[in-house]
């Protein structure tokens, strides 16, 4: 393997990586924001909880698209660069 091989690997796996990362990272803001709304006390502090949890939910959405969109689009971009290598 060259080093433009290797390189193409590293960046590949830190991109997985990244992506692992901030789909976790979503999911987890999704399952705090929801405990919130369970375990608020009063009716008030329940609706309030629940309007900070649809923020989360909105927010962990676009880190989760984010992350899929980086975790998908960079393979194209990688074939587009060995066959300009190739041909």
């Amino acid at each position: 393997m060259d080093l433009q091989q290797i390189m193409g690997v590293l960046s590949r796996n830190a991109f997985a990586s990244a992506s692992l990362a901030l789909m976790a990272l979503s999911f987890a803001l999704v399952i705090y924001g929801a405990s919130e709304v369970i375990l608020a006390a009063t009716w008030v502090a329940a609706g309030e909880a629940l309007l900070i949890a649809i923020g989360y939910v909105v927010i962990a959405m676009a880190v989760f698209d984010v992350a899929k969109y980086s975790s998908t689009k960079r393979r194209p971009a990688a074939r587009k660069a060995k066959a300009r290598a190739d041909g």
